[in-house]
């Protein structure tokens, strides 16, 4: 498997220049940008799904993380998946699932 970049990376705000054809939005993580994501402009069919794509794209390690979290504990044995309390892997996934779909 290859490496990526650790840590929470982050969505910059979308921005739209003048030229009408496309936006683009940075993800970001402490130590800078990691990549542009280009999507349709504002007045242009697909531009929500391109936001929605960037969101997802920055939310990836997050995702990562908790999957390989749900499967250490399933093999283990040891989860409460529907445990309310704060910190708990359930929590967490209802957490990240709302940071993709933001």
């Amino acid at each position: 498997m290859s490496e990526h970049t650790k840590g929470e990376w982050e969505l910059g705000e979308f921005n739209y220049p003048d030229n009408g054809f496309f936006g683009r939005c940075e993800i970001r993580q402490d130590m800078g940008i990691l990549a542009h994501v280009y999507l349709p402009a504002k007045n242009r069919s697909g531009y929500k799904e391109g936001q929605a794509n960037a969101q997802l794209i920055a939310s990836a390690p997050t995702l990562l993380n908790l999957c390989k979290e749900f499967m250490e504990m399933a093999d283990n044995g040891s989860a409460a998946f529907d445990d309310p309390e704060p910190g708990s892997i359930y929590l967490r996934a209802e957490a990240a699932i709302a940071k993709c779909e933001a």
